[in-house]
């Protein structure tokens, strides 16, 4: 983001700092800031990212988030409920759900499980590896993110697929579950 000389003058007298990202999802945050409160405000939103795009695909509560990424921390450093509500607001990869709970934003989720753990979830069904990678390009080329292919998916990663503990194969249909699914029938169609 190009920002005029004119702009960046007025942030400056003004005080107004602004905390870049290295992972490139994240955008951007300006405000008003001492240096100590920048790094504050960097590793915890560096830290809210990680956990809610990369370590759960899944929507948590305020008090969960809270505890994972303030664990093997010193007590100095612990964030806070109202501080993670704050970086919630101007994390740009995480989003407040309806119902009160944190995810993160789908085109943010760092790798595939994660996304075809989601697809799953809110699906509430088996689907076929297909019908899994069509819905996550769907998600993704809306916000310009690269698309995965069916072959990505496939038989050459079906072992990624079965190595990943949250998955089971239904039975030889080609269509996958989530493990945590205790009435899905995996057994084969033939016996």
């Amino acid at each position: 983001m190009k920002i005029r000389p004119s702009l960046l003058l007025l942030f400056e007298i003004a005080n107004i700092e602004c905390v870049r990202f290295d992972n490139t999802d994240l955008a951007p945050v300006w405000g008003y800031m001492r240096p100590s409160e920048q790094k504050v405000l960097e590793k915890g939103i560096q830290r809210l990212d990680r956990f809610l795009t990369r370590e759960t695909s899944l929507p948590q509560n305020e008090l969960d988030v809270l505890h994972n990424i303030n664990t093997g921390l010193e007590k100095s450093k612990k964030m806070t409920l109202e501080q993670l509500r704050s970086l919630a607001q101007v994390c740009s990869s995480v989003e407040l759900r309806a119902d009160g709970l944190l995810w993160g934003k789908f085109e943010c989720l760092k790798t595939l499980g994660n996304q075809m753990e989601r697809v799953l979830t809110e699906a509430g069904q088996p689907m076929h590896l297909r019908e899994i990678a069509r819905e996550i390009n769907k998600r993704l080329v809306s916000h310009n993110k690269r698309k995965v292919t069916s072959g990505s998916l496939g038989r050459s990663s079906s072992n990624k697929v079965s190595s990943d503990g949250r998955f089971k194969n239904v039975g030889h249909s080609g269509q996958w579950g989530l493990v945590s699914w205790a009435d899905v029938d995996t057994s084969s169609i033939l016996k």
